[in-house]
């Protein structure tokens, strides 16, 4: 399948180029974006698409050639020139893996010349400053942000852009409100507000434009997607109506296998609309599986990130993984800055099926070397994998893509119209 849609693509190479530079002059391309992928062998495609990445500290230190370069264009672009940026994490945590993350990517922004702060809106902050020592041998400072009129400062910077690592899954603190300063990604986009419901429908479209440039089967790139409000998994209200949709969803599928002659059951996940880290998140392969959870099955549907009540659920088509890294199932981690890719890790798990969540108990992350010679750091750290085996060009196409879904998304959550 991969071979087949490749070949495609390097038939029509100068269309696809003119066709993503139509929509990247039209789309509001966020700042940095990360995406996971599944390919089943029959089908590649987007399964969520993350605008507030961590993981950084995954990639090799090779991935960040071109990083400080497209971190400064898209700064340049967007914000023109400045030279004081403020990074807002997400609220004060133990989890020194995402302490290592934003130290990556302070380092990357240091490196296109910027002047870099991080500074906490937590209260539960230690000490001001705050000094961490990571894993990595690296330190990172945290600064405790203070409102100051219309300005966020943070130690003794006044800075000229806020780049926001903070998913907003519980809405918009009153210290973020009203700014003057710009703020990248908008706030406009946190959890609280956006919804994996409408950014698979942009990218649907997107993805059946493209590929009638390609002439291929859209479904082999993009997984159906449907989605059910108004939900409540501790009364059951709701259920009846979801399971109603997974069977429609299924139907779809199956008949889609019988046209492919794929030997698969059919299944599809349900995902709280607005979310992340793998929280509230479930697989069924019938709709009476719905109506029947089990109470620790609910409870577990209830509620997402920092407690907020699971309502609204998307529906999506369940795309089991074919690759393998050693004897464990993997899932490739795709990062772009201003839409372009600047590298990947493996998400590995030994302890689900092809077919599960991935993002769940067990999970550990293989940092594959894509670039040919490494520096010695990432030669103790990376597995040398060859790039066609797990990040193969389609990967890449599919990412970008996603990119500009996530730009119309910007667009159409701030009331500009789509084109």
């Amino acid at each position: 399948m991969i071979s087949e849609v490749e070949a495609r693509i390097a038939q029509q190479w100068r269309e696809i180029a003119d066709w993503f530079e139509h929509h990247r002059q039209d789309s509001a391309v966020p700042l940095y974006t990360s995406v996971d992928i599944r390919h089943s062998g029959f089908k590649a495609c987007i399964v969520d698409t993350n605008i507030f990445p961590s993981g950084f500290n995954n990639l090799c230190q090779r991935c960040f050639v071109s990083g400080p370069d497209l971190f400064r264009r898209y700064i340049t672009e967007k914000f023109g020139s400045l030279e004081r940026i403020l990074i807002v994490p997400e609220s004060y945590t133990r989890n020194l893996p995402y302490f290592s993350s934003l130290a990556r990517i302070c380092q990357l922004l240091k490196k296109a010349g910027y002047q870099v702060v991080v500074g906490s809106i937590s209260p539960r902050l230690p000490r001001d400053p705050y000094q961490l020592d990571l894993p990595s041998g690296e330190g990172l400072t945290i600064y405790q942000a203070r409102r100051r009129g219309a300005e966020l400062t943070a130690g003794e910077l006044r800075p000229e852009l806020i780049i926001l690592n903070n998913d907003l899954s519980e809405g918009v603190p009153e210290i973020l409100q009203g700014l003057e300063t710009p703020l990248a990604p908008p706030l406009e986009m946190g959890w609280y507000r956006r919804r994996k419901s409408d950014h698979f429908a942009i990218h649907h479209r997107l993805m059946e434009e493209f590929c009638s440039v390609i002439d291929y089967d859209p479904w082999r790139l993009v997984p159906y997607t449907d989605k059910e409000s108004g939900i409540d998994f501790k009364t059951k209200e709701g259920l009846e109506r979801m399971a109603e949709k997974v069977e429609a969803m299924l139907d779809k599928i199956k008949e889609r296998y019988r046209q492919y002659d794929i030997q698969e059951e059919p299944y599809v996940f349900i995902k709280n609309n607005a979310g992340t880290f793998g929280m509230a998140i479930t697989t069924v392969t019938r709709g009476e599986q719905v109506a029947n959870l089990t109470h620790k099955e609910r409870t577990k549907m209830q509620k997402g990130k920092g407690g907020v009540p699971v309502d609204e659920v998307i529906i999506q088509e369940g795309v089991p993984t074919r690759d393998l890294f050693g004897k464990c199932y993997v899932e490739p981690v795709i990062y772009l800055m201003g839409g372009q890719v600047v590298g990947g890790f493996l998400r590995e798990n030994c302890r689900v099926s092809p077919r599960d969540n991935f993002n769940s108990l067990g999970m550990t992350f293989t940092r594959p070397c894509l670039h040919g010679l490494e520096d010695d750091e990432d030669t103790k750290r990376c597995q040398r994998v060859a790039q066609p085996d797990y990040f193969p060009m389609i990967y890449d196409i599919l990412s970008r893509i996603a990119g500009l879904a996530v730009g119309y998304e910007i667009k159409a959550i701030k009331g500009e119209v789509i084109p």
